[in-house]
């Protein structure tokens, strides 16, 4: 196969890049050029709510630049993201248009959990050691300008994700009209974070052991090339206690001079620096491993696996129905009733690939509805449905965007009604998914041996289950009239024998 040049964009909350890469079967994801422009975007959207005039003429001079650069090397593709600062910015439609109309460079949104698991994919594509590390337990530490998102994996599991908004930025933004002298200033920081770290352990660490934190970030990656560390990758927590000693007695100049670093970028160091120390600090972390990859690379690694141009080990789809499965346990809604509903509607989904159009993304999105649809009832029996809409809804999920978080929010709660035919992937999915929960109505643990398929145009759900299954046909019957309605073919129930 040919190789591709492809290049990524992050209009990210503290500066722009670009990043040019070939990518092949034989040489893998290499890039070749890389370019960075510093603009705080984040400043005026975190401080106002809106980017300002002036930097948008900016950033559209800089993405001009970048297209220029681009065409100059001939991109067989592109993809450009935007991170935290526009996704806060309450005038980013206009802003969108503009770079649009200026730049002709189409710039997606993307949302928190997205950006994340760009990240992992990054870590998982470039470095061999991800699967062992995160076999004995590890958190990744993804430090931006906005907000840091850990995630917890255990046994090769990732099992939860939780986003903070003490990013670098924003909290370089919230403390500086602080009066207070360095020693304050460190000591409020890391009360800040602190409150939040504590919270995120009793509920989600416990007694886990966690070996390894993967850190992941731009400060951070800086400070430790800089320092000659960076080339070990791996840290022992002594190290990193040492260095960060070093960096918090230096004054802003000193930091500027001694790492090669402008005054703007030299700002949230000493915030970065702060939030790892408490970070492996509180999780107790004795290894500190620094993969050096940027978001960029992540968009990279996305492209190249969508492009099936190179076979990627870690299966990142595995790890979002994981963290699924273990929010439904938190839930308490994890019981067999949950794994048949999945089974039978994973069926009813195979067998009609070739009427519903629906792909493999909708086909996982059909799974988190089965896995979630009785976290509800941990709340409310008797409202559950509305309550699995709000937990969903409310609860973040690596690698799903918001969009289809809400949409798996009202496929999991099943309301007909409030669909109101609105979106037709959604109802498509309501439709399986209550036609399958119609098929285990009392949740008898024998009734598994579904068969499902597509004959005379008509879907046929056949079983040998023999005992009594009258709340099953009743549930069957009414539900099937929505099914018809919008999957435009008839499902037909056989038994082999029937009382």
């Amino acid at each position: 196969m040919a190789i591709k040049r492809f290049a990524a964009i992050d209009v990210g909350s503290f500066e722009l890049e670009l990043g040019i890469y070939e990518i092949g079967k034989t040489i893998g994801i290499r890039r070749i050029d890389y370019i960075r422009h510093i603009i705080a975007l984040g400043k005026d959207t975190y401080n106002t709510g809106k980017i300002n005039y002036d930097l948008i003429e900016e950033m559209c001079t800089v993405l001009r630049d970048f297209a220029f650069i681009m065409s100059g090397y001939q991109v067989d593709a592109y993809r450009a993201y935007a991170t935290s600062a526009m996704r806060e910015a309450k005038n980013r439609r206009i802003i969108l248009d503009r770079i649009k109309v200026r730049t002709g460079l189409d710039v997606k949104i993307i949302s928190n959990s997205e950006q994340r698991l760009i990240n992992y994919k990054a870590v998982a594509s470039f470095e061999d050691n991800f699967n062992a590390s995160i076999e004995h337990g590890a958190v990744i530490a993804d430090l931006g300008f906005g907000s840091v998102q850990l995630t917890l994996f255990n046994k090769s599991e990732m099992i939860n994700s939780q986003n903070f908004l003490f990013g670098a930025l924003r909290i370089h933004e919230m403390t500086a009209a602080s009066s207070a002298g360095r020693d304050k200033l460190i000591e409020n920081i890391s009360k800040m974070v602190d409150y939040d770290l504590e919270i995120y352990r009793k509920l989600f660490v416990k007694n886990k052991d966690i070996k390894t934190c993967i850190c992941i970030g731009d400060p951070i990656l800086y400070l430790f090339r800089k320092a000659g560390l960076y080339n070990n990758k791996i840290i022992k927590r002594d190290n990193f206690i040492e260095f960060y000693e070093n960096v918090i007695k230096l004054e802003a100049d000193d930091i500027e001079e001694k790492f090669e670093i402008n005054h703007r970028f030299s700002s949230i160091i000493l915030p970065s620096i702060i939030i790892y120390r408490r970070i492996i600090e509180k999780l107790d972390i004795s290894d500190i491993w620094l993969p050096g990859i940027q978001l960029i690379d992540g968009i990279a690694a996305e492209y190249t696996k969508d492009s099936r141009i190179i076979k990627t080990m870690h299966d990142f789809s595995g790890d979002i129905i994981a963290i699924s499965r273990n929010i439904a346990k938190r839930y308490k809604a994890d019981g067999n009733d949950s794994e048949c509903l999945e089974v039978n509607a994973v069926g009813i989904f195979d067998a009609m690939k070739k009427i519903h159009g629906l792909n493999d993304r909708d086909r996982l999105l059909l799974r988190l509805s089965c896995i979630l649809h009785n976290v509800g009832r941990f709340i409310s029996i008797k409202n559950a449905p509305a309550a699995t809409k709000n937990i969903i809804e409310s609860t973040e999920i690596i690698g799903i965007s918001h969009d289809e978080r809400l949409l798996i929010a009202e496929v999991a709660a099943g309301s007909i009604e409030s669909l109101n035919y609105r979106d037709v992937k959604a109802a498509k999915l309501m439709a399986i998914l209550k036609l399958a929960q119609s098929l285990s109505r009392t949740y008898k643990e024998q009734v598994k041996d579904y068969k499902f398929k597509v004959e005379a145009e008509k879907l046929v759900i056949s079983t040998a289950f023999s005992d009594d299954m009258i709340f099953e046909i009743l549930a069957f019957e009414a539900n099937k009239v929505y099914f018809e309605e919008i999957c435009g073919i008839q499902a037909i129930l056989k038994r082999k024998r029937i009382y």
